[in-house]
């Protein structure tokens, strides 16, 4: 699993400061959509990840976290930062759908757009 999350965790850096990180996770589409239809929590989804053998071949990319310091909002970087990560670790060709949990109407704008750029199935797990 630490394989897996060093080549997954993207950190940003601005004039050799670190400013932010994005983190994507490889997933099964079964565990997607469970926890897409809330049968299993964040927790468990990872959980899960750590048990499943690492070399299996993704199905689905669990776009996990965005984190940015205030000051460095709103400059794109957490969207370049997620489609380096994306585009270094998986083969779009086979177009894994993308999935997120939404916590603010920018990571749904975010989320929206990674997967318009790459052309790719976008879900979000829903708390309505």
């Amino acid at each position: 699993m630490r394989k897996v999350i060093s080549s997954c965790l993207n950190i940003i850096r601005q004039e050799n400061k670190i400013v932010g990180l994005t983190l994507i996770f490889p997933c099964r589409k079964e565990l997607m959509n469970d926890f897409i239809s809330k049968k299993i929590t964040e927790a468990d989804l990872l959980d899960k990840l750590k048990k499943s053998p690492s070399n299996r071949k993704p199905e689905a990319i669990y776009l996990c976290s965005a984190l940015i310091k205030p000051e460095f909002r709103g400059k794109g970087l957490a969207l370049k930062s997620f489609i380096k990560s994306i585009k270094n670790n998986f083969n779009l060709k086979y177009r894994p759908p993308l999935f997120y949990w939404g916590y603010s109407n920018e990571g749904d704008a975010l989320s929206n757009k990674i997967a318009k750029i790459l052309n790719l199935p976008i879900y979000k797990r829903k708390d309505n």
